[in-house]
């Protein structure tokens, strides 16, 4: 009995170290720089602990102390509290370079990678398209998808040997359009995605690259990526709505991505928001999706491919087409969202997202006016910082969550 009550002992003081050196390492990319100090008043450590955790980090060389010049350069760029401004104690960074992932983002038209470190800095891109044959069989086109990520992979596994050979890669984030089954890494059946389904992505995937593999869908991803490093950073409740081919939501709750119990979490794409609504491709009646996604748009304007929606929309010739019907949906529809989840702010982003850009204050208003809690507080509605390129973003830094969680020791 006493063995293993000391093997479960020795489990959760190693738990509980990982969890610890997570927070410094978390603090650290985010503020770019703190003392020991504030590291304790943050992350609420005794001052020992705090100084064993730093000076293992520093020997483990992933760690550094900054001298006063190099804390001022970083003062100055506004990433630390005002309080912090000008004090002596000396300051501690993470090397950057030893914490940085290679993030893969599987669109409906292209795969897409970025190398990207720990604060978000990004070293390079890599795009390859996905020639997809609008009449052969799906049997095909999962080839050509097969045939396109390896020559993607060759070609970040040549730039990770050559001018990207000082970055240390501590993974491989993956996201993708959806459904996904996040656990298994298998994409079910996309819906406008040419007859490519039931892909295991995560098997594809971990043939090409030996790190470890962390995988979820875009809106995960690009909410992530946003609160991480752009336009939700610092709150601890927020909504990313992607707008595009499809509806969803990326959920951030007490500043942890909302997935549910098998990943599916955050398809507000199929609330209903019309009884008798048209119907969609899931077989429903009146979901958001049906209302404001990209190919219904396009059928409404009578325009050819996303790219002409995107660019033409707003003329005056289409925009009586689309803009009613979409502006009292997607009203609606974040109206439903807010009560729900009671967020701090809600971002619009990917491609669509561009569409709201001119009525996003009226819209703003008009969710405020309709949310439940409107006499106690206002939310704040908004373009998501990263546009289409959050799910990428959002790829890499799937790898950095996990550190952020202990699950992952660099």
């Amino acid at each position: 009995m006493t063995g293993r009550n000391n093997g479960r002992k020795a489990k959760n003081l190693q738990y509980i170290r990982n969890s610890n050196r997570a927070g410094v390492f978390r603090l650290l990319a985010l503020r770019k720089m703190a003392t020991r100090t504030e590291l304790t008043r943050y992350l609420g450590l005794s001052k020992m602990a705090i100084s064993n955790i730093v000076n293992e980090l520093i020997d483990e060389k992933l760690v550094s102390e900054l001298t006063d010049n190099e804390s001022e350069i970083i003062s100055a760029d506004n990433y630390t509290d005002r309080a912090s401004a000008g004090r002596r104690s000396q300051n501690l960074k993470l090397h950057n370079d030893r914490f940085s992932a290679i993030g893969i983002y599987v669109s409906r038209d292209s795969l897409q990678a970025v190398a990207a470190d720990i604060s978000g800095r990004i070293h390079q891109t890599w795009s390859k398209p996905l020639n997809f044959s609008e009449t052969t069989e799906s049997k095909t086109n999962i080839t050509t998808f097969e045939q396109a990520l390896t020559e993607l992979a060759t070609e970040i596994k040549t730039g990770l040997t050559s001018k990207l050979k000082h970055l240390k890669i501590i993974g491989i984030g993956l996201s993708s359009i959806g459904p996904l089954d996040v656990n298994s890494g298998l994409l079910l059946n996309p819906p406008n995605f040419h007859g490519v389904e039931m892909l295991d992505l995560g098997k594809l995937i971990s043939y090409h690259f030996s790190q470890p593999l962390f995988i979820d869908n875009d809106m995960n991803a690009a909410a992530w990526a946003e609160h991480l490093y752009g336009a939700a950073r610092g709150l601890q409740h927020s909504v990313y709505l992607g707008l595009t081919n499809g509806i969803g939501a990326g959920i951030i709750a007490y500043g942890r991505v909302f997935q549910g119990s098998a990943g599916y979490g955050g398809e507000v794409g199929h609330m209903c928001v019309q009884m008798d609504g048209p119907v969609c491709h899931c077989g429903r009646r009146g979901c958001l999706e049906a209302y404001i996604s990209l190919p219904v748009l396009m059928e409404k304007t009578g325009l050819s491919s996303p790219d002409e929606l995107l660019s033409r929309a707003c003329e005056a010739d289409y925009k009586l087409l689309w803009q009613p019907e979409y502006i009292e949906a997607l009203k609606t529809g974040l109206i439903n969202i807010v009560n729900i989840f009671d967020p701090d702010i809600v971002l619009l982003g990917h491609d669509g997202a561009a569409l709201t850009r001119d009525f996003l204050p009226e819209l703003e208003q008009s969710v405020n006016d309709g949310i439940f809690q409107k006499r106690a507080r206002a939310v704040k509605l908004t373009l998501a910082d990263f546009k289409d390129q959050a799910p990428l973003i959002g790829s890499a830094a799937l790898v950095f969550q996990a550190v952020f969680r202990g699950d992952l020791q660099p």
